[in-house]
């Protein structure tokens, strides 16, 4: 990420490229996005760029909407934000179904196409008896335990650090279980200065949990995909680890999320409805 970039230098490039481009520019907030979105977007009518964050794809769209800059749309995570009902003013802007794109990924049917890949299909039909039938349920189920601890860590301003964080330690390979005194302690040493103690962080997390949050809201796409990746080992499936880390299950999964699966989600609507509304801008080449 280049250093110190912000709305404003994303707004000027949008401008600046304004120059030789005429058609639409669309905000992303990463590379990820880049790269789910470039296999559906018009390459001739549209140019994506990656804002490097959520609050410079808001804060560019802010400042290019007040001066009447036409043909720019951004596209964002919802994060916590409807969890915590916070808003945007910004016009021009489409925001994910579920916590993020990873997660609108996950409950798409791309889900289902990649199961059918990788899953072994006996460890699967065993999985699924004990489970209810359901493994998006059981991936989420523990999901939204970690989840949890990432909503407290923003409302409370507890600076709690996920990064690094070994998944291994507190979710089962058995039965994807989350312990979540094993998840608590780590995230502990994981995060010094945090000024909070165990017993503390345990007891607010139990209450967290507790409250019944919307999973799809709640869980973002790393985790249920590192979960996934958890039950490709055992649960489901015999794969190796290196064959299981997070990183290789979003790339399996983005390139199971074909035009099928990406013409149902909301994303794809709120596009198509931008542009019937912003003529002659196009976002999509279908």
């Amino acid at each position: 990420m280049p250093l110190k970039l912000d709305a404003w230098d994303i707004a000027a490039q949008v401008r600046l490229e304004r120059q030789n481009h005429k058609g639409s520019f669309l905000l992303v907030e990463g590379a990820n996005d880049d790269r789910v979105l470039s296999r559906f977007s018009h390459e001739q009518h549209c140019s994506i760029v990656v804002a490097f964050g959520k609050p410079n794809v808001v804060g560019a769209l802010n400042l290019l909407e007040e001066e009447g800059f036409p043909g720019t749309l951004g596209m964002i995570d919802a994060d916590f934000d409807r969890i915590m009902a916070k808003t945007y003013s910004c016009e021009n802007i489409i925001i994910s179904q579920n916590h993020d794109v990873d997660a609108d990924i996950f409950f798409s049917s791309a889900f289902d196409v990649f199961i059918r890949e990788r899953a072994e299909p006996e460890r699967l039909r065993q999985f699924l008896s004990a489970k209810g039938g359901d493994l998006r349920a059981a991936i989420m189920s523990s999901a939204s335990q970690i989840a949890c601890a990432r909503l407290l860590s923003e409302q409370q301003t507890l600076k709690l650090k996920f990064v690094d964080l070994n998944f291994s330690n507190f979710i089962s390979v058995d039965d994807l279980s989350c312990d979540i005194a094993t998840l608590v302690h780590d995230l502990i040493n994981n995060s010094p200065g945090t000024g909070i103690t165990e017993p503390e962080l345990l007891k607010k997390l139990k209450i967290a949990i507790s409250k019944g949050y919307d999973p799809r809201q709640l869980c973002c796409g790393h985790d249920l995909m590192g979960i996934l990746g958890i039950a490709l080992r055992k649960c489901i499936g015999t794969n190796r680890d290196v064959h299981t880390w997070r990183s290789e299950i979003e790339l399996g999964m983005r390139l199971a999320f074909d035009r099928e699966a990406f013409e149902a989600t909301a994303i794809y609507r709120a596009a198509k409805k931008w542009e019937a509304e912003t003529p002659p801008y196009k976002i999509l080449r279908f």
